[in-house]
Formats: C-alpha cells, sequence, structure tokens
C-alpha cells in the first residue's frame, strides 16, 4: 500500500499540512504517517555529575507522541466525513531520533512513499527551500515528490499545475508524473518556460523536440508556452496568482537551471508573492 510521508512538528501549521493530507491520500489511495524527528544533545554533567538531558528528552518525547495522537484522532475524524466511495486512508505515527533529510531517505527505502509533504512554518515555499536547513535537506535526500504547503494554503483540491520548465528533454520524466497525477485529480497541467529578457530564443528543433514528447503522453488536459519575464521567480508567481495555479511544480537537480536559480541570495527577494504550495520533483525518481 502507497504512504504519503507527512513531516510534522505537531504545530499548528503541521496540523493544517496534514489536513491537506487526508485530501491527497483519498485521491491516491494512499495512508498517511505522521513523522516527527529529535536530535540526541549529548549528555552534559550537572554539577556533581548526574546528567539531566535524557529527561528533557523523554519529556519531548512523551509530549510529542501525545500530539501526535491528537492530530491522529483529529485526522481520522476527517476521514471519516469522505463519501461513501472514497478511499479512507489510515493514520500512523512515527517519532525517530536524527537529522530529517537522512530520516526521509531511509523511510523511502524502508517503505513505499508516494509523496512527502511539510509545511512552511513562515514566508513562502520558496523562501522556504531557500532558507531552511531542513526543507534542502529533505529534497536533496528524498527520491521522491516533496509538497510543501505554506502556512495560510487551504489545500481542498487540486485543478491546475503549472509546471516551470526549460523546455528540456531531461524533464520528461517529471512531467509524467504529474501526468500520472493529473489521471487521478483531472486538473489542467500549464507547462511554462519562462524567457527572461536578453535570454536567447530556444533553437526550433529544441522545441519541436519537447512537443513531440508531450504530445506522446496523451494527456487531454496540457498545454505548454513561453512567457517573457525579467525576472523568472517573479513571473512564475505573478502568472500563478493571474491564472490560478493550485500547485506550482519544477524538476530539482543540484546542477539543473532551477537548481542554481534557488541558490542565488538575490533570489529571496523575488520570492514575496509565490503563497501556493510548491512541489519540488527529483530528476530521478525511485
Amino acid at each position: 500500500m502507497k504512504t504519503i510521508l507527512v513531516l510534522t512538528d505537531t504545530s499548528n501549521t503541521g496540523s493544517c499540512t496534514a489536513e491537506a493530507c487526508v485530501m491527497l491520500g483519498s485521491k491516491l489511495h494512499a495512508n498517511l504517517l505522521l513523522f516527527s524527528t529529535y536530535v540526541l544533545i549529548p549528555v552534559t554533567a550537572y554539577y556533581a555529575g548526574a546528567p539531566w538531558i535524557d529527561e528533557g528528552i523523554s519529556v519531548w518525547e512523551t509530549d510529542t507522541k501525545a500530539k501526535l495522537k491528537l492530530l491522529s484522532f483529529r485526522l481520522q475524524s476527517l476521514t471519516s466525513k469522505l463519501g461513501s466511495e472514497d478511499y479512507k486512508p489510515t493514520i500512523h505515527m512515527q517519532i525517530a531520533e536524527g537529522e530529517l533529510g537522512s530520516n526521509v531517505a531511509n523511510y523511502i527505502q524502508k517503505k513505499k512513499i508516494e509523496m512527502v509533504v511539510m509545511g512552511a512554518k513562515s514566508g513562502t515555499p520558496l523562501e522556504h527551500i531557500l532558507l531552511g536547513s531542513d526543507t534542502r535537506a529533505v529534497i536533496n535526500q528524498s527520491h521522491r515528490p516533496v509538497l510543501i504547503i505554506p502556512k495560510k494554503s487551504i489545500l481542498d483540491k487540486i485543478e491546475k499545475v503549472t509546471f516551470a520548465s526549460n523546455f528540456d528533454p531531461n524533464e520528461i520524466e517529471a512531467i509524467e508524473y504529474l501526468v500520472t497525477l493529473g489521471n487521478k485529480f483531472n486538473f489542467h497541467l500549464e507547462i511554462i518556460h519562462v524567457q527572461q529578457f536578453g535570454e536567447q530564443t530556444k533553437s526550433k528543433p529544441q522545441v519541436m523536440a519537447f512537443a513531440k514528447l508531450m504530445s506522446g503522453l496523451h494527456y487531454k488536459n496540457l498545454n505548454y508556452t513561453t512567457i517573457r519575464g525579467k525576472n523568472v521567480v517573479q513571473r512564475l508567481s505573478r502568472y500563478c496568482k493571474e491564472n490560478k495555479s493550485d500547485v506550482l511544480a519544477f524538476m530539482h537537480h543540484q546542477n539543473n537551471f532551477f537548481g542554481r536559480l534557488l541558490q542565488k541570495s538575490t533570489t529571496k527577494a523575488a520570492l514575496s508573492g509565490q503563497q501556493i504550495p510548491l512541489l519540488v520533483i527529483p530528476s530521478k525518481l525511485d
């Protein structure tokens, strides 16, 4: 059975993210695994030599388990409200010690993870990638798509997905994954290439080769086009807002165009308008 790995810190943000996963789990016929981690701090001697860290960790773990259990009950009540013909995902919980990125990588190997979902505590999803070390670690070590849901975003449906493209044939696996999702959600898929002012136009053979790949997907709710803009991220943000996209997606690879783009410190100023969920698809899917 497929599983959605829901990374949560049991805060309100985590709860909102997990609630969106009920809808995702139902559509994808996947169960939910609520997952939280902690880093074990080396024991420090206290005055006469008695350690005190273990007790603090034990209290934190007990508190986290209690909050995960409450969140699980809340999500189970949401699944009970699904239609009689809808798949009702089961809810599981797990707490683990260690760094978040490596834990996610291990669980992807052990379980049939369909997708990793996490919330953005503050700022926008793209800022979260740029500035959040945990988020970057998860994205860099995950071989499954990672969905980042901003704090104020309500993801109760997916009707339109925008995929930021460089019209690169290597993106075909990521687009095929989106088509697979589209067949379940019946959303409209827009593949958008932002041509920056002064950038050389894509060659006709390259565009034709990309068009041939798209026609081979046989997905009727798909279109692709080029738009122009001074700043790629700002233009994508404006496009998604104007066209009411529910999710912005792109393929992630350390050395590809969008991977390099997100590493630039100057990108931060361009992210203030991006408030919709962001789906990061690894260049190599397991």
